[in-house]
């Protein structure tokens, strides 16, 4: 539990640019004793990744999401998403959006709504990073309806914002335009400027 507190702790330090904290809480959660081939090592291996990339250290941190793709998911939907998005980050982009695609899939088997959200934003990027434009733009609507259906408003906030991004790579000025006002306001509305 520790660890996975620690963990949690590392992608606020990022946020704020404090990448320092950012890498000694994650470094910190590693050390800690924790069972390996799980959630936990899952979790940690990405976070840490993404810790020792905002420092710039690239090939640390590909290491590490790549050990990571390698636990485990027993069909978990939870673990699957985490794993496209480890592969992602490590930049093998034809594989994160194969797992992209089993971690949205099994998601829905599963009716794991809150963990579907988040693998359709992974799918959405992996599918812009193998140049399948209109399929991003699928999982990027898919997203937005489901977010909004489950009243989640600061996750609609970015599912708007990725929506308006593939809809301007698509051509789609009115489309896009709406969809990043509506994130805008909503931003707005909850504090965020």
């Amino acid at each position: 539990r520790a660890a996975l507190m620690l963990a949690d702790a590392v992608v606020p330090w990022i946020e704020v640019g404090e990448y320092d904290r950012a890498e000694r809480a994650a470094a910190r959660a590693w050390e800690l004793p924790w069972p390996r081939g799980g959630h936990t090592e899952l979790a940690l291996s990405l976070t840490f990744g993404d810790a020792l990339a905002a420092r710039g250290r690239f090939p640390e941190a590909i290491e590490l999401w790549l050990s990571g793709a390698e636990v485990p998911a027993n069909e978990d939907p939870e673990a699957l998403s985490r794993i496209a998005e480890a592969i992602f980050s490590a930049g093998e982009h034809e594989r994160a959006r194969a797992a992209a695609e089993q971690a949205v899939e099994r998601a829905r088997e599963c009716s794991a709504l809150g963990v579907l959200t988040v693998s359709l934003g992974v799918q959405v990027f992996a599918e812009l990073r193998t140049g399948r434009l209109r399929a991003a733009a699928g999982a990027a609507a898919e997203a937005v309806n489901l977010v909004r259906a489950l009243g989640q408003q600061g996750e609609l906030g970015d599912a708007l914002g990725r929506l308006a991004w593939v809809e301007a790579m698509l051509g789609r000025e009115e489309e896009c335009r709406q969809h990043a006002a509506e994130g805008t306001e909503l931003l707005a509305g909850i504090g965020y400027d």
